[in-house]
């Protein structure tokens, strides 16, 4: 476990799609309140790569929580590259700003899914595929799934640029994507499929500019506010909030604060009992 560490300006220099510019894991793996910025790698994650382990059934092998990670490059994936073993978690976590040749977000080449849950993507780029997420046989991308299926829940995807044109490229085999309750720039004319990839986008998708102001956090009046699905929290594996519940829906978001709180501003548009949780990293307080 790795909790409320900086890591910045680290290099990886393995050749390969290997990589991990700040921190590299390998097995059952806990990353959770860390700072992970200005990080390079010549393989895939340019701040971080979650490897392998099997955890006790019922959990995720490795969990990405709370964390910022930006302004990393890499010759795959500019930000984190989930490679290999068991299910992964990424949940209230900042991805933003960080550049990658293939893909400038995040890649995975896992057998047992990946799913990104309250987070924010926000420009990243690449001169390749999948500014934000890719699916690949061969090579790290944006997000990156092999025979996998990616889970994008209450996350918002904006800003992202690629070569390809799209922010989201799907092309592992029989790969699907499943988005629901997320802000999706383009919503699915921004995802590219191929190699029998699939998409299943669900209910409550918007479109909208989520009018993130220049930290990322949503500013008044964004359509990301209280428009997600509060069914879709995942439990709070990592035990943020110290109270020894990891069965619990995560309490609090990025800045450890409220995770579900009401803006009386702002309709009701997400799924759930009010308070309705935010779409993105950020609850706005």
């Amino acid at each position: 476990e790795v909790r409320n560490c900086t890591i910045r300006n680290n290099s990886a220099t393995t050749d390969g799609q290997i990589g991990g510019g700040g921190i590299s894991t390998f097995g059952v793996s806990r990353i959770v309140g860390c700072l992970i910025e200005g990080n390079t790698s010549v393989g895939g994650g340019g701040g971080v790569q979650l490897s392998g382990g099997q955890a006790p059934p019922g959990q995720p092998s490795q969990v990405l929580s709370h964390c910022v990670i930006r302004n990393n490059t890499a010759q795959g994936s500019g930000a984190v590259y989930v490679r290999g073993g068991w299910e992964t978690r990424i949940d209230n976590c900042l991805i933003a700003d960080n550049f990658g040749v293939h893909g400038g977000a995040i890649s995975q080449m896992s057998s047992h899914g990946l799913t990104i849950a309250d987070t924010t993507i926000v420009n990243n780029q690449t001169p390749g595929k999948g500014g934000a997420l890719i699916s690949t046989n061969t090579a790290p991308g944006g997000c990156c799934a092999h025979q996998s299926d990616v889970i994008l829940d209450n996350t918002i995807v904006w800003g992202n640029t690629s070569g390809s044109g799209t922010a989201i490229d799907m092309w592992g085999v029989k790969t699907v994507l499943h988005v629901n309750y997320s802000l999706v720039e383009g919503g699915q004319s921004a995802v590219t499929l191929g190699y029998q990839a699939g998409l299943a986008w669900g209910a409550g998708n918007v479109t909208s500019d989520p009018l993130l102001t220049p930290t990322y956090e949503l500013g008044p009046g964004s359509p990301a506010i209280d428009a997600g699905d509060n069914s879709r929290v995942p439990p709070d594996w990592a035990d943020v909030d110290g109270d020894g519940d990891t069965a619990e829906p995560v309490p609090l978001d990025l800045a450890f604060l409220p995770r579900f709180r009401d803006d009386p501003a702002v309709p009701d548009t997400g799924n759930g009992t009010a308070p309705i949780v935010d779409v993105g990293c950020c609850e706005r307080q």
